[in-house]
């Protein structure tokens, strides 16, 4: 929301001072509506400003935030980062419950379907849990690296949800 003053000359003001948006009449407005198309106007009663003597000036108001059109493929990228990361968490806890469920005999790997599932899965999730269990130290039958996998995408979703847009100048997505 800003505010505009407008002065469309010195005829309009017999007093010769500036003339601010209650005063302007007809012309001021059109004037406005020439240098912001598409903006909604409302004129509004006002004390005077003790310097200037002026009423304060219009209220407009634009129909739609100004943003850029450039950034709009960036969120859009964005966007879809974040969602992928959002399906790579599901398909991380869908297999360390698979690989309890097959820890406890719930699950039968002899299966046809529940094989092809889980080796899915593990096709999916080893490349990246490896070099974090290469890191950790021995903790017997424990295995944290999933954990520690999920703590580092859900920064990277918080990272691109809110500092990276913020970045651009685009804002929250």
């Amino acid at each position: 929301m800003s505010f505009v003053l407008v002065a469309p000359g010195p005829e309009a003001a017999p007093s010769g001072g500036p003339v601010c948006a209650p005063q302007a009449g007809p012309g001021g407005k059109a004037l406005l509506e020439q240098a912001l198309p598409g903006g909604y106007i409302s004129w509004r009663r006002a004390i005077r400003h003790p310097v200037s003597g002026c009423f304060p000036a219009v209220r407009v108001s634009r129909p739609f935030p100004k943003t850029s059109n450039r950034r709009a493929p960036m969120i859009a990228l964005l966007n879809l980062i974040y969602t992928l990361i959002t399906l790579y968490i599901w398909v991380i806890i869908i297999g360390v419950v698979l690989s309890w469920l097959i820890a406890f005999n719930v699950i039968n790997t002899h299966n046809r379907f529940v094989y092809i599932a889980v080796d899915t899965i593990n096709r999916l999730t080893e490349p990246v849990l490896r070099p974090i269990r290469n890191l950790l130290p021995n903790l017997g039958g424990l295995d944290v690296s999933p954990v520690i996998l999920l703590l580092a995408l859900f920064f990277a979703q918080n990272l691109i949800r809110y500092d990276i847009p913020m970045w651009l100048g685009a804002g929250r997505f």
